[in-house]
């Protein structure tokens, strides 16, 4: 399920999502990648109901997710950043860094084998790089 937001603003973002436990075993998560080429990644959630732990992954990389018997989501906020992401899950219970490559028209999309609510947000980032001018203009902290 895409998320809406214009091509290319998922390659620079934040994105955060909660996604409610299904009451059957399920695999869900995000995608970050181009809209036609196929470039990307993906971030998921392996879930096998009523289980302790939960099987996630980020571009290849894999862990086990603790879970709590009373949670009844799973947070995933995922810092997308041109060539890289970070992927944090349960508030950094799990933390993945994964190199990436997107591209121009990268978007982000929701994905899942069943049907799971999500409460889903993206914040675009501003990037890092200031211009020389503006750093030497910057008000000075000391004299």
């Amino acid at each position: 399920v895409g998320l809406g937001v214009p091509a290319g603003v998922a390659r620079q973002a934040e994105l955060l999502v909660s996604f409610a436990l299904p009451s059957e075993s399920a695999t869900f998560g995000v995608r970050i990648g181009g809209s036609s080429s196929g470039d990307g990644i993906g971030c998921s959630v392996n879930y096998t109901a009523g289980a302790a732990n939960a099987s996630v992954a980020c571009g290849g990389v894999r862990d086990s997710l603790p879970l709590l018997a009373r949670e009844t989501s799973v947070e995933l906020r995922v810092f997308a950043d041109w060539t890289f992401v970070e992927a944090y899950f349960q508030r950094g219970r799990v933390a993945i860094t994964a190199k990436a490559a997107f591209s121009p028209d990268t978007v982000a999309s929701l994905t899942s084998n069943v049907t799971v609510a999500a409460d889903v947000s993206l914040f675009p980032m501003k990037s890092i790089w200031v211009d020389p001018d503006k750093v030497r203009a910057a008000p000075r902290v000391y004299k």
